[in-house]
């Protein structure tokens, strides 16, 4: 009776193996799926440091490479889903270790600024440098501002990181020697390096200006209405936070130029932050901030990480955000529009030259 069942038995067996097969791989892969989300939930739970993308070489033309892993990695929505991540590592994880190359002109000990400007500039831009030297930037010269008396000291420096080019580093050796404002560090001069140049800066500022009082960062394409970040700095509304454009739910880029590594920030949304393109704050918060720096995981988006990730870090950090009607982001203002404006954003050097006549005119902007 067994010989008899046997056949059919295994006739049905053939019949159902390859469904059986489907079931039993796609069982053992969900179950190492589960295994591997919570490992990795479990890792950051108990604050186990996220691998930070490698820090390049102290050479002045070494690459830095983002690597990328084959591990699965979990992805948190917003911070809040796991604040164990915002906590300082326990030991030194980002050193910035790095040399200055030139050091501008600090003479900041004997009659300390109470403003430093940091301005993010490549070494091509020679023309926007200038331009902010002849307009908005010359008010740190000669304490000058068409229409208004500034008494506070203005300090202004331009950063770099080192070129590729042998040539252009030295034409910027040259030219900081005539201007000297040019600040350079033996990083590569690269878009992914911009948050070691704005941390740098707070480490010059730290080094050769620690008496200023405040600082404020922003880029070569900005024109800053500086008697109203002035007018600012002396309210304690604004003299003891984070000012800038406010964002509270920017996306994590996953591809393209403003691509950040899930190893590097497993999150989806950015903590709350000002945008990098104008921010000043109290100089102890920026020396704060640097300092939260060494202990966090490098992340290549500087705004989002210095004043939000290193802020959260920190904690206790409120922030003044900049509106619309005081801040344009993505039209270059004509003339007149800018007298009532903190700062305005995509501004070419002529653009530069048109504002900066039209403020020292006595008839055009009543």
């Amino acid at each position: 009776m067994s010989t008899r069942m046997f056949p059919k038995m295994t006739g049905r067996m053939r019949k159902f193996c390859p469904y059986f097969v489907v079931l039993l791989v796609a069982f053992f892969y969900v179950v190492v799926n589960l295994l591997t989300d919570s490992f990795v939930a479990v890792e950051s739970r108990h604050g186990i440091p996220t691998p930070a993308i490698p820090r390049q070489e102290q050479k002045p033309v070494t690459t830095v490479l983002q690597t990328t892993t084959t591990a699965r990695q979990h992805i948190w929505y917003r911070p809040e889903n796991n604040p164990l991540f915002f906590t300082p590592r326990k030991s030194v994880v980002n050193p910035l270790n790095y040399n200055v190359v030139i050091s501008g002109d600090p003479d900041c000990v004997n009659d300390p600024p109470f403003l430093t400007v940091l301005v993010l500039s490549m070494h091509s831009s020679g023309e926007y440098r200038d331009a902010i030297r002849n307009t908005w930037g010359s008010l740190a010269r000669n304490n000058s501002w068409p229409g208004f008396n500034i008494t506070e000291k203005i300090k202004l420096v331009f950063l770099f990181g080192t070129a590729q080019s042998s040539t252009q580093n030295e034409e910027l050796k040259a030219e900081a020697k005539q201007t000297r404002d040019i600040v350079m560090f033996d990083f590569l001069e690269s878009y992914f390096n911009l948050t070691y140049k704005v941390l740098m800066g707070f480490k010059w500022v730290q080094k050769f200006c620690p008496e200023t009082k405040f600082v404020l960062k922003c880029d070569e394409d900005t024109f800053v209405n500086i008697p109203k970040v002035v007018e600012r700095l002396r309210s304690k509304e604004w003299n003891t936070k984070i000012a800038g454009p406010y964002f509270t739910n920017e996306i994590t880029r996953r591809g393209g130029k403003y691509e950040v590594a899930v190893s590097a920030y497993p999150f989806r949304i950015y903590p709350a932050h000002v945008k990098g393109n104008i921010y000043f704050m109290p100089t102890d918060l920026a020396r704060k901030l640097l300092n939260a720096s060494y202990y966090m995981p490098y992340v290549n988006m500087e705004d989002a990480y210095i004043t939000g990730i290193l802020a959260k870090s920190v904690g206790g950090i409120n922030y003044k955000g900049l509106n619309r009607n005081e801040y344009s982001p993505s039209r270059a203002l004509k003339g007149c529009e800018f007298l009532s404006k903190v700062a305005s954003q995509q501004i070419q050097p002529t653009d530069a030259r048109d504002i900066w006549k039209k403020l020292n005119s006595k008839t055009d902007c009543k």
